[in-house]
């Protein structure tokens, strides 16, 4: 399977992601693509400096432009997710919210509220994630936005006037059904598995992937009462040790790091629905499996996991599986890290919410490359250089790093561009991140710019061809 980038041509990606976004007139299809090639060079820097001259102001009136939308934009990547699901067995479907806050007093149209603190303003933001098994991001399938603008809801609400009103709860559910039918329309024919936090424990959302047919690896919050008149959680606590497993837990201030020894247990349960919803709704059934520490330093310390699934828990091997399997979900802190901080989300001037939710279709498909990009870096089997670099690249990357041979894999070309980014490890194991790789390759990016430009006047200045590889600037 090839890399899943195309850091080798900016335009390229671009028009690969954004060329079928459905934005109801190809002029603006063009701009986007433009535009989002000009991000993806840089993307935490300021709209100016990405898009220079007038492209400037072409960008900001894509973001600005009413017959633009959020969905229009990322319809381009989501295509592209699909396709790449389509390759897949097994698909896991992350889901999560973070909350881009920005400052400033001047009043944004159309952003909300975000917290207590009487100027800020914000949106919120839903995405669902498409993973391998293996953590590999394949990209976004679904996001949801929107701005809390509305009158806070009382404390005193009774549960029946809770229920008749929306609730951003419901979001769970809907981007599960969303992203289950974009799969099935796009004749992807993989297994899906749900990840969620415990803000995803919600009985509406386990009823809603039930009559999906899909599976789930959900951490659990509530310990639900099961048809047996017992509790959901104490159920798999009683039950016998089915795996063990020895993990590091890293230094914390005033805590030394220490080898956390844990035991998994496992049962199958029939949970009810909530008592407040009185008799309406059929028992759902799930896994609950419970991953908890033995001889902790304290309980207060104790590593402690309780999650919630449909995947199989007959043997040490499957449980062993869903807690990898849950490990996965941090991949989407990652992307939102990728928004916030490769993206420079809260820092942008926009002067409206559907100017930054504009902007941020944009910048998931980058956030989503940032992280191919590492992913990249850290792929088991070998891969040829010339995957991911041209040769000008892989030229000018070995002039930086000498000892870099000409052959070399893909993998070991990226790690010399974490090296360029900043990256330093003694060790020789640990993988560089996303942030020092896409660092490295922004100043690639600029050699290289800098190259051509070097290379076209030496030509249009008429120099031989004899000279020009004299000088070294033959491609």
């Amino acid at each position: 399977m090839p890399l899943p980038m195309e850091i080798r041509d900016a335009r390229a990606w671009a028009g690969q992601q954004f060329g079928g976004a459905e934005l109801g007139h190809r002029a603006r299809v063009l701009r986007a693509v433009t535009v989002a090639a000009d991000l993806m060079r840089s993307p935490s820097v300021s709209v100016p400096k990405a898009c220079p001259g007038s492209r400037a102001k072409r960008a900001y009136e894509l973001f600005s432009n009413e017959k633009v939308t959020h969905a229009g934009l990322l319809s381009g990547p989501v295509k592209q997710t699909i396709r790449a699901c389509a390759r897949e067995s097994t698909v896991l479907l992350v889901q999560d919210t973070t909350s881009p806050t920005f400052g400033g007093r001047r009043r944004r149209e159309g952003l909300g509220r975000i917290n207590d603190a009487p100027h800020a303003q914000g949106m919120l933001v839903h995405t669902s994630l498409a993973v391998r098994e293996d953590g590999h991001v394949l990209g976004v399938l679904d996001q949801h936005v929107w701005a809390r603008t509305g009158p806070k809801h009382r404390k005193d609400e009774t549960l029946k006037e809770r229920r008749q009103r929306p609730r951003e709860s419901e979001r769970w559910g809907r981007s599960a059904r969303v992203a289950h039918e974009r799969l099935a329309e796009g004749g992807v024919r993989a297994k899906v598995i749900h990840l969620a936090d415990r803000e995803g424990d919600i009985f509406e959302l386990f009823e809603e992937l039930d009559t999906m047919s899909d599976s789930f690896v959900i951490r659990a919050t509530q310990n639900r009462a099961t048809n047996e008149g017992t509790y959901s959680i104490d159920v798999a606590a009683r039950g016998p040790v089915l795996a063990r497993k020895t993990v590091g837990v890293p230094a914390r201030p005033g805590r030394a790091a220490r080898q956390a020894h844990l035991e998994v247990r496992a049962a199958r349960v029939e949970v009810l629905p909530p008592r407040s919803r009185g008799t309406g709704g059929e028992p759902v059934w799930m896994n609950v499996v419970v991953v908890k520490e033995v001889d902790a330093p304290s309980e207060k310390e104790a590593l402690e996991w309780k999650l919630l699934t449909r995947e199989p828990i007959e043997s040490a091997a499957d449980v062993l599986r869903i807690t990898d399997i849950y490990a996965r979900r941090w991949v989407i802190e990652d992307f939102h890290m990728g928004l916030k901080t490769g993206c420079a989300l809260e820092e942008r001037q926009l002067e409206s919410f559907d100017a930054i939710a504009n902007f941020l279709a944009i910048a998931s498909a980058i956030s989503v490359h940032l992280l191919q990009l590492r992913d990249a870096s850290r792929a088991p089997e070998p891969r040829p250089a010339t995957d991911v670099l041209t040769p000008i690249q892989l030229k000018l990357l070995r002039h930086e790093m000498p000892k870099l041979q000409p052959n070399c894999s893909a993998q070991q070309a990226l790690r010399a561009i974490a090296v360029l980014g900043g990256f330093y490890d003694t060790s020789k194991k640990a993988q560089p991140g996303w942030r020092t790789l896409y660092g490295g390759m922004q100043r690639l990016l600029e050699r290289e710019a800098g190259y051509i430009q070097a290379l076209e006047e030496l030509r249009a200045a008429a120099i031989s061809p004899g000279l020009l590889v004299v000088a070294g600037f033959r491609e």
